[in-house]
């Protein structure tokens, strides 16, 4: 009738129960580890005032500019998505470190893509073949089995931070990219 797994689960459902809420406790303290960013993205020199922290759910965030907006709509996001239990530390596929278009802005995904080509930036990896609405995309590495979570975290706050740091960096330096097209016709209402 049952299998010897789910019996096993039965038997010992008093420590099952314990280990589904530490995973819930564990899951809203990533939530919060995520949304820690802000302030030291804040407090970095190349923080202005037309930049807006964004959170997207329990498991992503974002920064973008004002001036890349689309009636109301946020064109450009660089953040991190996909910050979850399973893409830290489990089987997920993994979390991304990433700056995505709008899919209603392919053709800025296209003009931004063919903007990198010849630049010479580390940040850039392999841009021309990212898909989706990316045009930059970093794997975050998920945590060894040895390794101290802690040590793990902070290592990603800290290359999260530096990300974003060096890709706003690099969207300034196509400004004229995402200027022009903000300001073509293709984008009015």
């Amino acid at each position: 009738m049952l299998s010897k797994q789910s019996l096993y689960i039965i038997n010992r459902w008093d420590v099952v129960s314990d280990v589904l809420e530490a995973v819930r406790g564990l899951r809203q303290e990533l939530t919060t580890f995520l949304y820690s960013l802000e302030a030291e993205l804040r407090g970095q020199e190349w923080w202005s005032q037309d930049l807006r922290f964004m959170r997207y759910g329990d498991a992503s965030v974002y920064i973008t500019c004002v001036s890349w907006q689309v009636n109301e709509e946020d064109a450009v996001w660089i953040g991190i998505e996909g910050a979850t239990v399973e893409n830290f530390f489990g089987t997920g596929p993994g979390a991304k470190r990433c700056v995505w278009i709008s899919g209603r802005h392919s053709s800025l995904r296209s003009s931004l893509l063919e903007a990198f080509q010849g630049m010479e930036n580390e940040i850039l990896g392999d841009a021309p073949n990212v898909t989706g609405g990316h045009v930059l995309r970093h794997m975050v590495r998920k945590c060894l089995p040895n390794e101290e979570a802690g040590d793990y975290l902070k290592n990603v706050h800290t290359e999260t931070v530096q990300f974003m740091g060096e890709a706003i960096e690099l969207l300034r330096s196509c400004g004229s990219t995402i200027e022009d097209y903000i300001a073509g016709p293709n984008t009015q209402a």
